[in-house]
């Protein structure tokens, strides 16, 4: 009867104890993400390795304040799950010096003027490179942490992040000297990070009856990673200098490229790039079949294409879209 007893008494503590961990919300799952965040930056971190945290910067950066990734660092952590601690020293890995999501060719169809075709948009000013005006702004940012939205100047942890950007952009003939410009393409960018990933969800819609000549969508800086390139699919043989022109070769050829690997030159990281080829303008059908699916400038870029050699007309409302992402190993 005492053995009954006792058992009937720890079954009841037990339930307590699950009732008041549940109204309090404690969990045993681990939270692999430790976030912090202020009105415009958000560092997110993760177990990166035996000896290190990796930390990825969001910030809004560039002569058009577009927000994106900004950095990359590395802080020292033994223990078994992510540090807390987001202000203790660290190492720099990467700082963005260009955009990570492409800017466009694009005109607004209801001009005529005889402005030379330019970039606008991510990091792209009014001179077509990183200088001049801007050409774009960020008109909006959430934060949300395991789908709650974030309040800013917080440090909290969780297992996933999601970042919604919308940039409000101008089309290369619709710049203004006088610092107005009228805007014909609005872009929002849904940026979801988990351990180890970053996906990304990019909708354009078009503000006037416009025509996007040419747009690469996702690119990487790869100024942390100056090994080998590898591009899955593609014209690969052992792989190209990350730092020299190369492509995946002639769509014609390597129709199904949809990602590419760079590695370190001691190949201590690697990041993998790639595109949904079944979501939107990610089938690449707006790309010649004698330009490629992917490739890397010698100034330290790779992309893909996803609208060159067609070009893509969008009535006012319209919308194009692709996904795709980064995986940091």
């Amino acid at each position: 009867m005492y053995k009954k007893e006792l058992y009937a008494l720890l079954a009841s503590i037990l339930i307590v104890f699950i009732f008041i961990f549940s109204r309090t919300g404690y969990s045993q799952e681990k939270l692999c993400l430790a976030v912090s965040s202020t009105n415009d930056k958000v560092r997110i971190a993760y177990k990166y390795d035996y000896s290190s945290d990796i930390w990825i910067d969001f910030k809004k950066v560039g002569i058009n304040s577009i927000m994106g990734i900004e950095s990359l660092h590395l802080a020292s952590n033994k223990g078994h799950s992510v540090n807390p601690d987001l202000d203790r020293p660290s190492n720099l890995l990467l700082k963005s010096t260009t955009d990570w999501v492409g800017p466009y060719i694009v005109k607004s169809n209801s001009i005529k003027n005889n402005k030379k075709p330019s970039f606008t948009g991510g990091w792209h000013g009014s001179n077509g490179n990183s200088t001049g005006n801007s050409t774009a702004r960020t008109l909006s940012l959430k934060v949300f942490t395991d789908k709650k939205q974030t309040d800013f100047n917080k440090t909290i942890s969780c297992n996933k992040v999601n970042i919604d950007v919308v940039n409000l952009i101008a089309g290369y003939n619709t710049l203004s000297l006088k610092g107005k410009n009228r805007e014909i393409l609005k872009e929002t960018v849904h940026y979801t990070i988990t351990k180890g990933r970053i996906d990304v969800l990019v909708e354009t819609q078009a503000l006037d009856d416009v025509t996007i000549i040419k747009y690469y969508g996702l690119q990487t800086q790869n100024s942390a990673w100056k090994g080998k390139i590898y591009y899955i699919g593609g014209n690969n043989k052992e792989g190209f200098s990350s730092t020299k022109n190369s492509s995946s070769g002639f769509k014609r050829y390597y129709p199904n490229v949809s990602q590419f690997q760079i590695f370190s030159q001691l190949g201590t990281h690697k990041i993998t790039a790639w595109i949904d080829r079944k979501y939107g303008i990610g089938n690449m059908e707006l790309v010649k079949v004698d330009v490629p699916c992917a490739f890397t400038l010698s100034y330290g870029k790779s992309y893909f294409n996803l609208i060159n050699g067609y070009s893509k007309l969008l009535k006012k409302g319209e919308k194009i879209s692709w996904c795709g992402g980064y995986m940091l190993d």
